[in-house]
């Protein structure tokens, strides 16, 4: 064979395989922009390894079953510990339930945690009426919830107490567990549940 059909050998077995694997490669291997679908994209799907999740929002917080542990109105406990068990607060998306001995109360609220104290607007709905109670605070700590309400009065508590006259009522809540509570029925995707 003739150097000059050699080299044409050379050239078709090795390098023009080698030059195009090295184009193939080069093509994997350089950054490329894929533009993005702006209908199903998600955005958590954008952000890097470093990027921290957002804290959850007080509404997001307050999701799930809540037990009294502390039950007091204008200065005297009505109910404390074991006893105010009975009492609950299940808030589900924008719907709030609470539930005492025989009673139950069901409607809607809006938080506003931009004031100082936060403040809890609570519309309750029985029958074909529903009443607004614009006078309420709460303060918000992990597993413990404080309410208070100034009922009957319309006037917004300022602090998180009550005495003789002041026609508010405090609620402190701990977060509730399915398990904590045998004889209450079950309720599912309501909020945190507790990992095992």
């Amino acid at each position: 064979m003739s150097p000059r059909a050699n080299l044409a050998l050379s050239l078709a077995l090795w390098v023009v395989p080698s030059l195009i694997g090295i184009a193939i490669a080069s093509r994997f291997m350089s950054p490329q922009t894929i533009p993005a679908e702006t209908t199903d994209q998600d955005p958590e799907d954008e952000r890097g390894f470093d990027d921290a999740l957002p804290d959850p929002t007080d509404r997001e917080r307050l999701q799930g079953v809540w037990e009294c542990t502390l039950l007091e109105r204008d200065g005297r406990t009505v109910y404390r510990d074991e006893q105010a068990r009975m009492a609950r607060v299940i808030f589900h998306g924008d719907n709030v339930t609470f539930e005492d001995v025989g009673v139950m109360l069901q409607g809607t609220y809006h938080l506003d945690p931009g004031q100082n104290p936060k403040t809890f607007d609570l519309t309750l709905v029985e029958g074909n009426d529903a009443v607004t109670y614009p006078a309420a605070i709460y303060e918000l700590e992990p597993g413990r919830l404080r309410l208070c309400f100034g009922f009957p009065s319309r006037i917004r508590p300022t602090r998180f107490e009550t005495f003789p006259g002041s026609g508010q009522t405090l609620f402190n809540y701990r977060r509730a567990f399915e398990q904590s509570r045998p004889d209450r029925p079950r309720l599912d995707n309501l909020g945190p549940r507790p990992r095992t």
